[in-house]
């Protein structure tokens, strides 16, 4: 019987142990969570971009679908998590957010994310007949910026209908859902201090490259970063105390930061295609590159437009 007690006392330290070291910091932002195999979702995305870059050989299309539409890093409890499914299961996850409905509402459907991409990886309809390169930056920046942008303001929202509800102690729901928003945004090819921006594939890296473009670095990193840094760990602590009105406005600042990258790609993709067509080169990379960016800041412009009325013209 002693034996056997030992035994479980001695698993469950090594439960909590394995419990905390998984709770990896992200770019600054500590998780109360284990949400390491969310933050993995970043090597499906940088797997189907590399199957989609053009170099020595043709673009890979099968492989490209396949990585997004069946997964390969990212585990969950049933199977693998996957790019498709941040779109495809939107119009039951995401039913009355008010993000979600106003996209869904712009594109008349709740699958925009994944009719584009899928028709881009496919060359239909709007794709059909269109360069390869043109289609393969659509399709990656269409998973990157409409699908997984969506899905991170998804799970704050998440988050906040439960405290609301008071579920913060669900252990699928509550807290961990703001959790699992920072490792959607931030990728685990990013380190704990955020110092290596060029290796990740996702929003917090959208960000911090167009910074140096920009300007608009505020010391290390990028402002829209530090900004949702800072708003991402009181958003935690209010939902800890179940403070649910003011994690809502919280919510709201970090979607309107987030729209800033996707605006500054928008320009810095239009100047680019102009420079290379007025030279006489081939722009189809960032022709592709601005679509599939346009597909998420079209709507994304209107959260500007919400809430209390101010300019955002110095953060741009």
């Amino acid at each position: 019987m002693a034996f056997t007690t030992h035994c479980l006392v001695a698993l469950t330290a090594f439960l909590l142990i394995s419990a905390i070291e998984a709770q990896t910091t992200l770019a600054g932002y500590t998780p109360d969570s284990d949400v390491d195999e969310h933050a993995k979702i970043d090597l499906d995305q940088k797997d189907m971009e590399e199957e989609l870059e053009e170099l020595t050989d043709k673009i890979d299309w099968d492989a490209a679908r396949k990585i997004y539409s069946e997964g390969e890093h990212s585990m969950k409890s049933e199977g693998l998590r996957t790019l498709q499914g941040f779109s495809t299961s939107a119009g039951d996850k995401m039913k009355n957010e008010p993000y979600f409905e106003l996209f869904k509402k712009f594109w008349r459907t709740p699958r925009y994310a994944d009719d584009f991409i899928t028709k881009a990886l496919n060359g239909l309809g709007d794709f059909s007949g269109t360069a390869d390169m043109l289609r393969a930056e659509c399709a990656n920046k269409g998973s990157q910026y409409q699908a997984t942008w969506m899905y991170v303001i998804h799970e704050m929202e998440d988050a906040i209908n439960d405290c609301f509800k008071g579920d913060l102690e669900d252990n699928d729901n509550g807290v961990k859902a703001w959790d699992e928003a920072w490792a959607f945004w931030v990728g685990s090819l990013i380190n704990e201090d955020g110092t290596n921006p060029t290796e990740g594939v996702l929003g917090w890296s959208l960000a911090e490259n167009l910074a140096k473009d920009y300007g608009t670095k505020d010391g290390d990193n990028a402002k829209v970063n530090v900004k949702m840094l800072a708003l991402f760990n009181s958003g935690k602590e209010q939902l800890e105390k179940e403070d649910c009105q003011d994690a809502l406005e919280t919510k709201n600042s970090i979607a309107r930061q987030m729209t800033i990258p996707l605006i500054q790609g928008i320009i810095r993709y239009v100047i680019q295609t102009k420079d290379k067509v007025e030279k006489g080169g081939d722009s189809d990379k960032e022709q592709g590159g601005g679509v599939g960016i346009f597909g998420c800041c079209a709507p994304a412009n209107q959260l500007l437009q919400q809430g209390r009325r101010r300019s955002h013209q110095e953060e741009l």
